[in-house]
């Protein structure tokens, strides 16, 4: 019998890279509901200080970012690092894979309804994958791999 040849070395790395992201990540990394509610709040946060730049933009006469002082720039670059951290989440959440139709849903909810929209790009494409992965949960009705993806 002929086995694949396996690269112990990429192997390594895998396990290495694997180990690295176990442990940077909270005791509940895997559980979808706690990544659900934790990303809500993310976005909330982020939703909200946006909100604060643009009313102190309006407020203060500031036309453009750029034009705004340094710790103003500051909030902004940190804003952006924060939705970034959201999409990290989301990819993450989109991996989780759902035991019950209630995580399912919850993961869905949470991602949102840009999923649906395939080949848009790479990133909506990995967080449908994501959502197709549970399709087993759902009645047929609901199942995404049964639309069309042209």
């Amino acid at each position: 019998m002929m086995g694949a040849v396996v690269d112990l070395a990429e192997a390594r790395r895998r396990r290495h890279e694997r180990q690295r992201q176990e442990s940077d990540a909270p005791e509940w990394a895997h559980d979808i509901q706690h990544c659900c509610l934790y990303a809500q709040m993310l976005k909330a946060e982020h939703d909200a200080e946006t909100a604060r730049l643009r009313f102190e933009k309006h407020r203060d006469g500031i036309s453009a970012w750029w034009e705004a002082p340094s710790d103003v720039q500051d909030r902004v670059h940190a804003n952006n690092r924060e939705w970034e951290r959201y999409r990290a989440l989301m990819q993450h959440i989109a991996a989780l894979p759902a035991q019950t139709r209630q995580q399912a849903q919850m993961k869905r909810n949470t991602i949102g309804s840009l999923w649906l929209r395939p080949h848009r790009d790479e990133w909506y494409a990995r967080l449908r994958a994501g959502c197709e992965q549970d399709d087993h949960l759902f009645p047929a009705s609901a199942k995404l791999a049964r639309t069309s993806r042209s």
